[in-house]
This record gives structure tokens, C-alpha cells and sequence, in this order.
């Protein structure tokens, strides 16, 4: 093993080894060519816009602003700068989201909320690019070693990703691999990957983007919805009502959910108060990976007859 492998098989899972990785690559490779049609000398830049993203390559014209993102979150708010500015500049960018953010974000919602101004590239996009930077020629020997030691390196990190699953612990690899498991054999279901931090520690969510219905009951309005909650089929509703409201309207959903699905499933009354609040679950363990293919079919059934809980719920 060479002292670069060595690096990258010990800094892989450090963003700022990609961060460092990519800029060089950019610097001494076509890299730049490949991802834009670039005309003349081109420079690279570190955190330009005064950090506003991680990397950048221009020329007299055009600035290719870059995203790295692994195990920290891609904000909204951050989203929302980043794609202001974009657009306030007549720019573009490409959103390296490796990691826990790989699972988050899909090339088509980085497409629609940047509105086609950025791009997402993940593993296998990155893979490509660096397979193709092997075959050229004129490079040094130092070049060629970087490249292929990050390539082996990214394909190693990603094969372990998506093995995550079959792990014990039952944490962030575990949850985000087992529902991209669920979410690549879901037919034509719109889901999304994402954790939410609570007080008592973070959950892992596996949403049913078309599972979001709005309604408006006795004067309150919200809306009902499922998803998975780290190992749980939940669902639930949202509402700015009081209390004495919120309340009235979980009794109401349960009682919608056990006519409409308790026939098939077993339905447990489970949830506090809150603003986003569990009204029951399906007594189904999604964590469980020996029912794997009963899991799929589970959700997939769910998804296919919320609509009528919606129906029954609003009648």
C-alpha cells in the first residue's frame, strides 16, 4: 500500500479530504473541461464568496461553483443562499454530496429547487469523471497515484455505505442504507431520506413525499401524512390548532385509521402532543431486514391507500 492509499483509506470519511482531494484534481486534470465547456485559462479557487461554497474554477466568463457535503446537513437556509446567489450571478454549481447527504438529496430535487442551476454529483458521478481522468494521458506519475488511490477510495466508501444496513448498530448507516433499500424498489413513490433532531436524540425519516394531504375540519386546519420513523410506519398530522383541538382531531384520525386499515394490519395508538404528532402506527418492525420484501410491500400499500384514509378522514 502506498502512502497515498494509506492517507485516503485512514481521511476518507473527513469532508475536508474530499474538500483537498478535488481541488487538486481540478488544479492538475482536465477535471474542469469535463464538467463545463470552459475557453481559455481557468483558476480554482478555495472557499470563494467569502465561503459561500467550497470550491470554484472560472475563467474570463464563467465561474463553476462547487458544494461539498458528506455527514453535515444541506440546509435550507443554506440552499436558499447559495441558489440566490446563483442566480443573482448568472451562475452554476455542482452539489458533491457523498456521504449521509448522498442519500438526501436526488438529482431531481437539487434540478427543481436551484432551478436547473445546480447539479448533484454523488459516487458513481464521481467515479465516472475519475475513470475517464485515468485513461488520458500526459499526466505525472504523482497525478495518475491521487487519482486512481481517491477513486478506490470512493468506491470502498460507498460499497460500505450501502452495506449499512446489515449492520447492528441501528443508527444513522444502519436506518439511511435500510430505507435506500425500500426507497429503490418503491414503483413510482416520490420519497425522501432525512434526519430530524429531537430533544431526545435524532430520528430517521423515510417520507412519502405524495402522502402529504392538507384538510380543513371544524374551522382547524393541517395535514395528514406517514412516514417511517427509525423503525416505525407512522402516521400522523400537523395542525396549529390548540390543544383541546389537536386532540379531537387524533381521535378522530385513529379512529379513521382502524377502520380503514385495521382489517389488514394491527394498529397501535401511539403519540404526543405536539405540532407534528403521531396518531398510530402499523405493528410492523421495518428494522428487522429478514422481512425486507414484506416491508416494501407494506409501504407500498400504505401509499396506495392513503387516499381513501384521506377520504374517510375528511368526509
Amino acid at each position: 500500500m502506498s502512502g497515498i492509499d494509506l492517507f485516503f483509506k485512514t481521511a476518507i470519511d473527513y469532508e475536508r479530504t474530499h474538500q483537498l482531494a478535488l481541488l487538486t484534481i481540478l488544479k492538475e486534470t482536465s477535471l474542469p473541461s469535463l464538467l463545463y465547456p470552459f475557453i481559455g485559462e481557468i483558476k480554482v479557487d478555495w472557499e470563494p464568496e467569502r465561503g459561500l461554497f467550497d470550491l470554484a474554477v472560472s475563467d474570463a466568463e464563467t465561474t463553476l461553483y462547487f458544494e461539498l457535503k458528506m455527514w453535515s446537513t444541506l440546509t435550507e437556509n443554506q440552499r436558499n443562499r447559495q441558489i440566490a446567489f446563483l442566480k443573482s450571478n448568472n451562475s452554476t454549481c455542482n452539489y458533491v454530496l457523498l456521504g449521509s447527504t448522498w442519500f438526501e438529496f436526488s438529482e431531481e430535487k437539487i434540478h427543481r429547487e436551484s432551478e436547473k442551476r445546480a447539479k448533484k454529483i454523488g459516487y458513481e458521478e464521481l467515479e465516472k469523471l475519475l475513470n475517464t481522468l485515468l485513461t488520458e494521458r500526459g499526466y505525472s506519475p504523482d497525478v495518475y497515484d491521487l487519482i486512481l488511490a481517491y477513486r478506490n477510495a470512493l468506491v470502498d466508501q460507498f460499497e460500505r455505505q450501502l452495506d449499512g444496513w446489515q449492520s447492528q448498530v441501528q443508527g444513522r448507516w444502519f436506518y439511511y442504507a435500510l430505507y435506500y433499500q425500500i426507497q429503490k424498489k418503491l414503483s413510482g413513490i416520490n420519497s425522501e431520506i432525512y434526519t430530524v433532531n429531537n430533544a431526545g436524540g435524532p430520528v430517521y425519516i423515510l417520507f412519502d413525499c405524495s402522502s402529504m394531504k392538507t384538510f380543513e375540519i371544524d374551522g382547524i386546519s393541517g395535514g395528514i401524512y406517514f412516514e417511517l420513523v427509525n423503525s416505525h410506519l407512522c402516521i400522523k398530522f400537523h395542525t396549529d390548532a390548540t390543544d383541546d383541538g389537536k386532540y379531537k382531531l387524533r381521535d378522530r384520525l385513529r379512529k379513521t385509521v382502524h377502520e380503514v386499515l385495521g382489517c389488514q394490519y394491527a394498529i397501535m395508538d401511539k403519540g404526543r402532543i405536539g405540532k407534528y404528532m403521531t396518531a398510530c402506527q402499523i405493528d410492523h418492525d421495518f428494522s428487522d431486514i429478514n422481512n425486507l420484501n414484506s416491508s416494501i410491500e407494506l409501504y407500498q400499500d400504505i401509499h396506495q391507500r392513503f387516499q381513501a384514509v384521506y377520504d374517510h378522514f375528511t368526509a
